[in-house]
C-alpha cells in the first residue's frame, strides 16, 4: 500500500480503537506521495484513501489488534515493524508475518466482515494509518484497479504460505537460507557482499521460521564457519550472494524440491 498515509495536525495523547498510543488528527500530506506505490489508480481514490486516515504511533510490543477482535479498518505501515501471530499453545504464539512500510494488514478480517483470525503487534515503534473499514470496500467497490491491486497482494501471501505449508519438513538450515534469501531482495546489491539488517530480533525471527531460537543461532553459527555469513549484531554480513544462493539450491536439490 503506500507509506505516504501521513496524518497532519497536533498529536494528542488519546486511544483509537483500543490502542494506547498516540493519535494524529484526521486528513494525510498531499495525495501526490501516494501516487509512486498506488500506480495506476485513480486520484478521486488517493485522495479518499488519504483524508480518511488516521495516524497511531506505537511504542515497541504494543498491541494493534487481537485475536477474534472486530476489525475496524485497514492498517497501513508507515514506519517500524509489525508481527501477525497465531495462538500454538495456551502460553506461546507463532509468529506468521513481519511487516515493514508500506505493506498493510487486516485486508482478510475486513473483506470476510469477520473477527481478526490473528493477533497483530509492534515489534518497535511503529507508526500506522488506519483507514476506516467502510471507506476501503467503497473504494474497492468504485476502482478496479484498486482492487487488483489488493488482490495481487493477497494472491502474493497465499502463495507465500502455501510454499511455507508444504515445507514444514524442511531443515533449519534451508529456512534461514531462504529467509536470508528474502531479505535480500529488498535490499540493492552494489557487489556480491551485502550487508542485511535483521527486521526484527533473533527470537521473534525464530517465532516466524518456526523454529526454536537457540536453532536460528545454530544455523547462523553454521552459516558464519562456512564463510557464507558473519553475525554483527542486529546485521548479517553475507560474504556472498552467489555462494548464498547455491547453499539454498543445495538445500533445495537434498529437500527433492530442486531440479
Amino acid at each position: 500500500m503506500a507509506a505516504g498515509l501521513r496524518s497532519v495536525g497536533k498529536a494528542k495523547a488519546a486511544t483509537h480503537h483500543g490502542l494506547a498510543g498516540t493519535v494524529a488528527g484526521r486528513g494525510a500530506s498531499s495525495p501526490a506521495q501516494l501516487l509512486s506505490v498506488l500506480n495506476g489508480v485513480a486520484m478521486r481514490t488517493v485522495e479518499r484513501l488519504t483524508s480518511a486516515a488516521t495516524t497511531i504511533h506505537l511504542g515497541r510490543r504494543a498491541t494493534i489488534y487481537m485475536l477474534g477482535e472486530e476489525c475496524t479498518g485497514l492498517h497501513v505501515v508507515l514506519s517500524g515493524m509489525v508481527a501477525l501471530s497465531v495462538p500454538v499453545t495456551v502460553s506461546a504464539t507463532r509468529v506468521v508475518a513481519l511487516l515493514g512500510p508500506a505493506a498493510w494488514f487486516g485486508e482478510s478480517a475486513l473483506f470476510l466482515r469477520e473477527p481478526h483470525a490473528v493477533a497483530a503487534a509492534t515489534v518497535e515503534p511503529t507508526t500506522l494509518a488506519h483507514i476506516p473499514a467502510e471507506v476501503v470496500r467503497g473504494c474497492l467497490r468504485e476502482d478496479h484497479t484498486f482492487a487488483a491491486c489488493m488482490l495481487a497482494e493477497i494472491s502474493r501471501r497465499l502463495r507465500t504460505s502455501l510454499l511455507e505449508s508444504t515445507s514444514n519438513s524442511s531443515s533449519a538450515r534451508h529456512r534461514v537460507l531462504r529467509f536470508l534469501l528474502d531479505e535480500l531482495a529488498s535490499t540493492p546489491e552494489a557487489n556480491d557482499r551485502v550487508t542485511v539488517e535483521l527486521p526484527a530480533v533473533k527470537q521473534v525471527i525464530a517465532s516466524r521460521l518456526n523454529i526454536a531460537s537457540e536453532t536460528l543461532s545454530r544455523a547462523f553459527r553454521e552459516l558464519s564457519r562456512e564463510g557464507l555469513i558473519r553475525v554483527d549484531g542486529p546485521r548479517i554480513v553475507v560474504s556472498s550472494v552467489n555462494r548464498l544462493r547455491v547453499a539454498y539450491a543445495d538445500c533445495e536439490r537434498t529437500s527433492g524440491r530442486g531440479p
